[in-house]
């Protein structure tokens, strides 16, 4: 008995060794491989939006990728998540590996690593995300890394209304009309800043306090919303929306934001005198307001002085007896600005010396109807990552379409999720891909289009022997860069034969047009929601050149 006993015990000891050794290595594989930490995270200006930067598990070891996750937030709600292998020499990943900017529709992000070039991801508000190649000047040893991000594109020269010239950089002084001179101050800052006036920054105090009075009680009866990233209170969109009520109410120039549209400017008309008085020559200022997810209060002001244009960005922040405070303060000169006639204004600025970016204002409100045909149907797919919408083709002749470059957007719009290379088997031959399941890319892919299945899987170049298609994923070496383009729907037209015609507007700030080409999408929409695109024609072609058609994999020139 006692022999049986021990032996019970002995038995029950080395199970309990068993399953707590199986307990460590469940939790060293799940560390190695899915823990996600947080290694940095960046808020918007406004407040309203956060980027955190996260790995995924530990490098490969040894010596191997390190694998990373970046997320987009808007109000503490998911936008878009991807995630990313860098090639850090099997270091752990740091703030150090990524740069963060802030664009008026989009946050730019590079990531960086010991055995890899730069990348560029762009995260545009409306979940979408495009990835580039990127030629980068590294700073040299006085500038600053952290925040800031280096474009291999020189400044151009301005023109336009607003053409200032260029100066040599030991004389560094800019004359405001009216006022004492300006200093640019060393550009240790994000950017190129000009010292303001004790006029300017009182004049700003008064109108921050001023705007406060009109919101503050809509903004003392608001719910605050504890922020588990911004690490403060924020406010729920119903609340921002009445603050910014009261603003238009009384006439303010104020952004109207909404969780779904684009954000435009009501009381819109401000800004068009405003650059009325400017394209005669004539000085002006316009101010305008917007409302951050925290309460904040943001402005611009916008001043044409003696020739030259420049924008002064004021936050304010709300104190202990709820009077909103004038908190910052920051003055550029803007190098180019124009406004079309369909309602954008745009400006070109300094990110430092170098590099300029361009923001734009939208001053009317989209068509909530059209704006869904373009959420749905055009800007999922875009325009960086595949040639879907760049050439001419239809359903008896797709020319040159690729349709492996369309997997991880419709695969996007089919699953809501994103696809990642490394979890798929790959190929180096006859050039770097993932050997992506049959199942998985015709169902996201085939059902989509007006063809047979023979010919589909000779233009997607089957692979028979192995029920899979080659995906060749996004790298810089294969991702030519082009500025951001916003699609916009501006006509539907139902067809005879049951179809609709979409005619789509294309802009790009970067280029200064809200017109940068025209494309007719025709489609095939079925009542269960089921949907095919039967053709694509580019019906208008400004002078300025069109991202390039050409396919990340070189594809087979098949004709019916």
């Amino acid at each position: 008995m006692k022999a049986q006993k021990v032996a019970k015990r002995v038995f029950g000891i080395a199970v309990a060794i068993f399953a707590g050794l199986l307990l460590l290595i469940g939790s060293l594989l799940y560390a190695a491989r899915y823990r996600i930490s947080d290694i940095d995270a960046a808020t918007s200006p406004d407040g309203k939006y956060e980027i955190i930067f996260q790995a995924v598990g530990e490098p490969d070891w040894p010596f191997g990728t390190s694998h990373a996750r970046i997320v987009l937030k808007r109000n503490g709600e998911t936008v878009a998540k991807r995630k990313y292998d860098v090639a850090n020499d099997g270091g752990v990943l740091h703030p150090e590996n990524w740069r963060v900017r802030w664009e008026e529709n989009c946050v730019k992000v590079i990531l960086s690593g010991e055995e890899q070039s730069n990348e560029l991801y762009t995260y545009f508000f409306d979940g979408t995300v495009r990835q580039e190649s990127l030629a980068v000047r590294e700073p040299e040893a006085h500038e600053p890394v952290s925040g800031e991000v280096y474009f291999a594109e020189p400044t151009a020269e301005a023109s336009g209304i607003l053409a200032p010239s260029s100066t040599d950089s030991s004389e560094e002084m800019s004359v405001l009309s009216g006022q004492d001179s300006v200093e640019l101050l060393d550009d240790s800052v994000l950017g190129i800043r000009i010292r303001t006036t004790g006029e300017e920054e009182a004049g700003i105090k008064a109108d921050m306090e001023e705007i406060g009075k009109l919101c503050r009680a809509e903004y003392l009866q608001a719910e605050k919303i504890s922020s588990e990233y911004l690490g403060q209170e924020k406010l729920g969109q119903e609340d921002i929306d009445a603050m910014e009520a009261a603003l238009s109410s009384a006439g303010t120039c104020v952004e109207n934001s909404d969780a779904v549209y684009p954000d435009y400017m009501e009381n819109a008309e401000k800004l068009i005198q405003f650059w009325d008085d400017v394209s005669k020559g004539q000085d002006a200022a316009a101010t305008v307001w917007s409302i951050a997810s925290s309460g904040s209060v943001y402005c611009r002001v916008f001043v044409f002085a003696g020739g030259k244009g420049y924008c002064i960005h004021a936050s304010g922040e709300w104190d202990d007896d709820g009077l909103l405070r004038l908190a910052y303060l920051e003055k550029k000169e803007i190098l180019y600005w124009d406004m079309t006639s369909s309602g954008f204004l745009y400006q070109d600025m300094y990110l430092n010396r170098q590099w300029t970016a361009t923001t734009l204002l939208r001053l009317e409100p989209v068509d909530r109807d059209l704006y869904a045909w373009t959420e749905k149907y055009i800007a999922p797919i875009e325009y960086h990552n595949g040639n879907l919408f760049l050439l001419d083709w239809d359903s008896s002749n797709f020319g040159n379409v690729c349709f492996n470059d369309l997997l991880p957007q419709m695969a996007r719009m089919e699953h809501k999720d994103d696809l990642c290379a490394r979890d798929y088997p790959s190929s180096d031959e006859p050039s770097p891909h993932s050997i992506i399941p049959a199942d998985l890319f015709e169902s996201v892919i085939y059902k989509h289009f007006n063809i047979s299945l023979d010919e589909f899987r000779e233009r997607a170049y089957y692979d028979a022997e192995n029920d899979a298609y080659p995906w060749p994923d996004l790298s810089c070496g294969n991702t030519p860069y082009y500025p951001e383009l916003i699609p916009e729907v501006t006509k539907v037209t139902e067809n005879a034969d049951g179809t609709v015609t979409l005619l789509v507007n294309v802009i790009c700030p970067d280029k200064h047009t809200d017109h940068l080409f025209e494309h007719e999408v025709t489609m095939k929409i079925e009542t269960d929601g089921s949907f095919q695109y039967l053709s694509n024609k580019i019906v208008y072609r400004s002078e300025n050149e069109l991202p390039s058609p050409e396919a990340r994999m070189e594809i087979r020139r098949f004709y019916k």
